[in-house]
């Protein structure tokens, strides 16, 4: 079975004080969707992204960075 890569938002989440369920209650989005943002196998609207940022107080660029 192949090891889950995660996002840079997972290490981030990880990292913070927040629980999944409290985050995920904090930017107005379901566990799920949080857990798949983490997983990398769904990209946030900018909205969302904003949202995310802003909670974790920091830039979208640091949450979701690109990669060229």
């Amino acid at each position: 079975m192949p090891k889950k890569q995660f996002t840079s938002f997972a290490h981030l989440l990880f990292n913070s004080d927040f629980s999944v369920a409290d985050f995920a209650k904090k930017v107005g989005i379901s566990v799920r969707y949080v857990q798949a943002l983490m997983q990398g196998t769904r990209l946030p609207s900018l909205g969302v992204a904003t949202r995310i940022a802003r909670a974790l107080g920091i830039t979208i660029e640091k949450v979701f960075p690109i990669h060229k």
